[in-house]
């Protein structure tokens, strides 16, 4: 992003310049269009690699932790949460066959808002106890 080009060359051109990242040294093709600060993330703050390079060289792991995915519909949720199940147990050598159990999970956001949701009311009667205790 813009503050990374700032920061790393100044009022030089960024691209075809070359940064170094935990001993690894990859050349700039691009800079992100200023973007701005949203809900704290800055988006301007952001270096973009290749998803393969980044589990090898910098991760190191060769697996995706998260994956985000947009649905073009409300009504399509269902069906894309499914999809997505059976092309990862398709990946995963997971089968009704094989016995073996998911070692993914997939939530919808509604879902991700409902465990929020009993988090927050956890807490919030938990607070209320300790302040019930603390007046006796």
């Amino acid at each position: 992003g813009s503050t990374i080009e700032e920061e790393l060359f100044g009022e030089s051109e960024a691209v075809g310049q070359r940064i170094k990242i935990k001993k690894h040294t990859f050349e700039v093709i691009g800079v992100m269009k200023e973007r701005g600060t949203v809900a704290f993330q800055d988006y301007d703050d952001q270096v973009f690699l290749p998803l393969k390079t980044t589990q090898k060289l910098i991760a190191g792991v060769n697996h995706l932790g998260l994956i985000r995915i947009k649905v073009d519909h409300e009504n399509n949720i269902t069906q894309a949460v499914e999809d997505v199940k059976m092309t990862l147990r398709d990946q995963h050598d997971i089968s009704d066959q094989s016995g073996k159990d998911d070692d993914f999970t997939v939530r919808n956001a509604a879902e991700a808002l409902d465990m929020i949701t009993t988090i927050t009311n956890a807490l919030k009667y938990f607070l209320a106890a300790m302040a019930a205790l603390s007046l006796i």
